[in-house]
This record gives structure tokens, sequence and C-alpha cells, in this order.
């Protein structure tokens, strides 16, 4: 074979050692997501799509700002800030949180 290959397959060896060791940290470092999409679907009263995913996202990045610590906040966040919006638009709850008939 290519007697370069053979001098740099150590060098290559410990490069990908090391990704794998970080990407393992990290991956041990992130924790359990406060809320899933079923979560925010039914709390925000809307359907599956990429705004469920840019709910997720901001969820996250407020628990990692520290805004929200746990998951009761996380589902009051999304009913303050979400649930809300829709009864504006003339959607409104009926008793115990489900559509009127």
């Amino acid at each position: 074979g290519d007697p370069d290959r053979a001098g740099r397959e150590p060098a290559l060896r410990a490069v990908c050692r090391r990704v794998l060791e970080a990407h393992a940290a990290l991956c041990r470092a992130a924790p359990e997501p406060l809320v899933d999409g079923r979560d925010v679907m039914r709390e925000a009263r809307i359907p599956a799509g990429p705004r469920v995913g840019e709910i997720l996202h901001e969820i996250a990045e407020l628990r990692a700002e520290g805004t929200l610590r746990d998951r009761d906040a996380a589902l009051r966040w999304i009913r303050d800030r979400l649930g809300d919006r829709r009864q504006h638009r003339g959607h409104q709850r009926a008793p115990g949180g489900r559509e009127p008939a």
C-alpha cells in the first residue's frame, strides 16, 4: 500500500477517537427534553409541523438560560405564550380544556 498512509493512520485514529469521545461526552451532558412534540401540540393546540420544532428549540434555549427549570414550567410557558394566542383568534376552550362542540 501507500507508505504515507501507514504514517498518517495513527494520527487519524487519534483524531477519530477524540471526536467520538467528545460526542459521547456531549450526549451524556445533554439533559432529557422537558417536553416533547406531543406536549407542544396539546398545550399550544397546534397541528404537527415545523412550528412544533421551533417551539421545542425555543424551550431548550430557555432551559439553557435558566428561565425554564422543569416540565411544569415548560408546559405553563407553552400555555401562557401560545395557548392564549389561539383564544385571541376566536378559539375558546370549553370547560376541561376541550374544544367546544
